[in-house]
């Protein structure tokens, strides 16, 4: 008995840091609405590390970035054609970046922390 109560709460945690894969992203560029989807938003220490997809008519691209919804800052972490698994994750993560109106980052950073 107790061990099932153990299993619903990692479950219930993982379920709770995590967001199911593939949820429409809505743009303020309506011309890009219906084209990004988030994959996965895990939070871990206040950071969350998200990966999302941009599919175009030749290419979809996948990118991985880390969200600090504490600050709406962002940075670009790793990125792949055609194949979450194609995603390379750099090596110098860089600075963290404040969104520009406008730009998919913005609607990806907006959407993440809402």
């Amino acid at each position: 008995m107790i061990y099932k109560h153990i299993l619903i709460a990692i479950t219930l945690a993982i379920i709770s840091t995590s967001v199911l894969a593939d949820k429409k992203i809505p743009m303020i560029d309506k011309k890009y609405n219906g084209k990004y989807f988030l994959i996965s938003n895990k939070k871990k220490g206040g950071i969350n590390l998200v990966i999302y997809k941009s599919v175009f008519s030749t290419e979809t691209v996948y990118s991985k970035m880390e969200i600090n919804c504490s600050t709406g800052k962002y940075r670009k972490i790793g990125e792949g054609i055609n194949s979450e698994s194609d995603i390379t994750t750099y090596t110098d993560k860089g600075s963290w970046i404040e969104p520009i109106y406008g730009a998919s980052h913005y609607d990806v950073v907006k959407f993440t922390c809402k």
